[in-house]
């Protein structure tokens, strides 16, 4: 009877939770996120509920996200406290910056302090490597480099954290490649190309070719050969650098290849220095397959990149 009473109840926390999941696997993102704001707003610290928001949050519109935050709101003025809603508020700014000098961020920066002040130890992980990204964002790399291997401590065994320290010491030059390759070659084979393409680059500009070569040996197929162009480049081969990129793209002309492979190759071009010649292939993928994002993307740095020189 019990059961019946809660299924029969649209409201029950029980019945909320099992909409949610249904709607969740169904793909129906939009009844869903309809669904989770009535559930956080009966249930705020409902960890299933804020684990749920994590997948909806990059498909939601933009009104709703604004329900989400004034939701948050209002969870936070009855409940000070409530950690989960602190880093939300966070994410949300985190989302709104606009670039590294944004006063979002600092805003994200003090919902993520307050987070991590009130998170029991096992939540205190994913927080410090957002506040490590926002360190990075704001070019202090020494203190995202400080606050990641503060997370590690918390959760050794995350490979992504590991991947992510790796990346901050790339990001901070020549000098900390080699910490970066200690920190990968903690990282288990498992989580695929990408720590090798990184290794196989790093390893190539420190001069340790036959490890470079081990490295990308462990690259999936699709990646090798636009590794080898990066690796000829970083070791100034220009030459046989280009002729490898124009016979890639030359052969991806009129075949089904994905946007995101070429975009791959004009990038390589982009890092070659011929900045003409990546806005001339954007220009003619324009053509062919119309405004796509993350050629857009490409084309305004290559765009900026060329009037600088």
């Amino acid at each position: 009877i019990c059961s019946k009473i809660r299924d029969i109840n649209k409201e029950d926390t029980k019945t909320l939770a099992s909409e949610l999941r249904m709607k969740l696997m169904e793909g129906d993102r939009a009844t869903a996120s309809a669904i989770l704001l009535r559930l956080l707003v009966r249930r705020p610290r409902l960890s299933q509920a804020w684990a749920a928001l994590e997948g909806l949050f990059e498909t939601i519109t933009t009104e709703r996200r604004k329900d989400f935050q004034r939701t948050i709101r209002k969870i936070l003025k009855e409940d000070k406290t409530n950690f989960f809603a602190h880093k939300w508020k966070a994410w949300f700014h985190i989302y709104e910056a606009s670039n590294f000098s944004s006063p979002k961020l600092m805003k994200a920066k003090k919902s993520l302090t307050n987070a991590l002040s009130l998170a029991p130890t096992e939540e205190r992980g994913t927080i410090l490597q957002k506040l490590a990204m926002i360190e990075s964002c704001r070019g202090n790399h020494e203190k995202a480099v400080e606050t990641l291997k503060e997370a590690l401590t918390i959760q050794p065994s995350n490979s992504q954290l590991s991947l992510d320290l790796a990346m901050m010491h790339t990001r901070m030059g020549g000098k900390y490649f080699v910490l970066a390759c200690e920190e990968l070659d903690k990282i288990s084979d498992e989580i695929g190309s990408e720590k090798h393409l990184l290794l196989a680059y790093l390893r190539t500009f420190i001069g340790e070719e036959e490890k470079a070569e081990k490295a990308l040996n462990k690259c999936s197929e699709e990646m090798k050969i636009l590794a080898q162009a990066h690796m000829l480049l970083i070791k100034e081969k220009k030459s046989e650098a280009l002729a490898l990129i124009k016979k890639q793209i030359e052969s991806a002309k009129g075949s089904e290849k994905g946007s995101d492979e070429l975009a791959n190759w004009i990038e390589a071009y982009v890092c070659s220095g011929e900045f003409s010649k990546a806005i001339s292939e954007i220009n003619r993928l324009k053509k062919e397959k119309g405004e796509l994002k993350n050629i857009s993307a490409l084309a305004e740095l290559a765009k900026y990149l060329n009037k600088k020189t």
